[in-house]
């Protein structure tokens, strides 16, 4: 009958629904994912221009990791927006005249061509997306093989870029980034620049997948490395995620300056600056230094602060 008809319609429907609803949040976490490959792809073209600037005598980045992971979470991508673009044609199947519009609309936010709705009835959309479930299980599948891919790289990257490195300052490919600054600082301080660079660029390439901004903090360590002596210091903490109060900015406590005195007492490690914290008076002015980068004569430069508010340091500091 045809109340029948209509039960069983909107039974259809309600099914689409809520596979479209599940859907979602898979879209969503593999665009997140594709926008993070992108991301580290960029860090590796740059990271790729760092060494050619700072060392051009260690050898070119492979181009195999960032192309596998642009080209995992792509197709990740693409295949689940073509599969909520379908689920939602089988949604809207029975309304007629909306279908085209709707389609074309869904079309040009996912960038794929309009769907032909004659081409589609449930049964050949049903078999399309279980054939993408299984292309999508595939590709979800390949996310260990890059975890694989990227230690493999960094294991010959740390052979070929820290040859010249002592064995004992050589970073591990285990290592976490607090150890790995800690062996460039003190290979710096011994005078062995070159050794020093190589590993903050070798760093950088460690912690990509983690954070794509290693790789502008190694740049940065390499450039405040080379104005240490001019500055008259052996290090300070770089200051980034800073959420501090406007006193504090206005002091030079601000992202990308490092910090290099408390008090009058130099801050390389994140105990000094926490007994300087605790020697500091708690109320009046108390002095600092920190160091900014002047990015059109491309050095560093020297500057004293005063800070007013006492208590600790709202910023992620990392030890140069």
């Amino acid at each position: 009958s045809a109340g029948e008809s209509t039960l069983i319609e909107r039974g259809a429907q309600r099914e689409a629904c809520q596979y479209f609803h599940d859907l979602l949040p898979m879209l969503k976490t593999t665009a997140g994912h594709t926008a993070e490959a992108l991301k580290q792809a960029a860090a590796m073209e740059r990271l790729d221009r760092l060494r050619n600037i700072y060392d051009p005598s260690l050898a070119a980045l492979p181009s195999s990791y960032g192309d596998s992971a642009i080209g995992v979470y792509a197709r990740g991508y693409v295949l689940m927006a073509n599969m909520t673009y379908l689920a939602t044609i089988h949604v809207l199947g029975p309304v007629d005249v909306a279908d085209a519009t709707i389609g074309k609309r869904l079309a040009s936010l996912t960038a794929l061509p309009p769907v032909d709705l004659a081409r589609y009835d449930r049964s050949t959309i049903s078999d399309y997306i279980r054939g993408n479930n299984e292309l999508w299980d595939e590709t979800r599948e390949m996310a260990p093989k890059l975890t694989d891919l990227h230690r493999s790289l960094v294991e010959k990257t740390i052979e070929s870029w820290c040859a010249d490195v002592p064995a004992d300052a050589r970073p591990g490919v285990d290592d976490e980034l607090a150890t790995v600054i800690a062996k460039a600082r003190a290979l710096r301080t011994s005078g062995q620049m070159k050794q020093s660079e190589a590993v903050l660029l070798t760093m950088a390439l460690m912690f990509v997948p983690a954070d794509a901004y290693s790789v502008e903090f190694a740049e940065t360590a390499i450039t405040f490395g080379r104005s240490c002596k001019s500055l008259g210091v052996v290090g300070g903490l770089h200051i980034s995620n800073s959420q501090v109060p406007a006193a504090d900015k206005l002091a030079g406590i601000a992202t990308g300056n490092v910090l290099l005195s408390y008090n009058g007492k130099p801050v390389t490690t994140r105990a000094e600056l926490a007994d300087a914290l605790r020697d500091a008076p708690t109320t009046g002015e108390v002095p600092i230094e920190y160091a900014s980068f002047d990015r059109e004569t491309g050095t560093w430069e020297k500057h004293a602060g005063k800070r007013t508010i006492s208590g600790p340091i709202a910023a992620t500091l990392l030890p140069m």
